[in-house]
């Protein structure tokens, strides 16, 4: 039988395969971004802002962005505007439980619980943690010169429709957005619309 401490061995090998999960966010030296980069990136936007928030169990916001992506180690990532959005959540929820069945049952559970609670945005937690994992690809997209924009075709007021309903309840994120899409757009990273 294996033991707790193998098993979450066995888990951090099976989850090190994160870090080649490929996005369609670029970096700065024009890279594609991978999950992991992603992730500490988001991490960091938490902690960072950790003194706007009050009433936020940050350990937690921590935990939900740790795992909200990891079902993309068998689903890959899907790009936020692509037509095949629709299976994407489907696909990243069975990836979950297939790599959080690697873990004893007590962190299977406490982690599934934290995915699941992510996808209902049901707590401040887990809206911090969407709003932050909106906010991040917009800085992302200027410190790569909006290379992912320009080769989808993605116009302002696309991403404005996408993403203002997880911005909008909260003055910080409305800023942090509203700044982030004024400094792409004055910097012609961006256009207003496709017209």
């Amino acid at each position: 039988m294996i033991d707790r401490k193998e098993k979450i061995l066995d888990f951090l090998k099976e989850i090190e395969k994160f870090k080649l999960v490929k996005r369609e966010t670029y970096l700065s030296n024009l890279e594609n971004e991978s999950d992991s980069d992603h992730v500490w990136h988001l991490c960091m936007f938490i902690l960072l802002f950790e003194k706007e928030f009050n009433d936020i169990n940050i350990l937690k916001a921590i935990k939900i962005a740790m795992i909200h992506d990891l079902g993309e180690i068998y689903s890959g990532d899907i790009f936020a505007f692509s037509k095949e959005k629709s299976e994407k959540k489907n696909k990243e929820k069975e990836g979950v439980i297939k790599i959080l069945s690697k873990l004893p049952e007590d962190l299977r559970e406490e982690y599934y619980n934290l995915y699941l609670e992510y996808e209902n945005q049901e707590t401040e937690e887990s809206k911090l943690v969407k709003a932050m994992d909106k906010i991040q690809p917009m800085l992302q997209n200027i410190c790569s010169k909006g290379k992912s924009w320009e080769k989808h075709n993605i116009s302002a007021e696309e991403i404005d429709n996408y993403k203002m309903k997880y911005l909008k309840y909260n003055k910080l994120f409305n800023d942090l957005y509203k700044t982030l899409r004024k400094e792409a757009l004055d910097k012609k990273l961006l256009k207003e619309n496709h017209n």
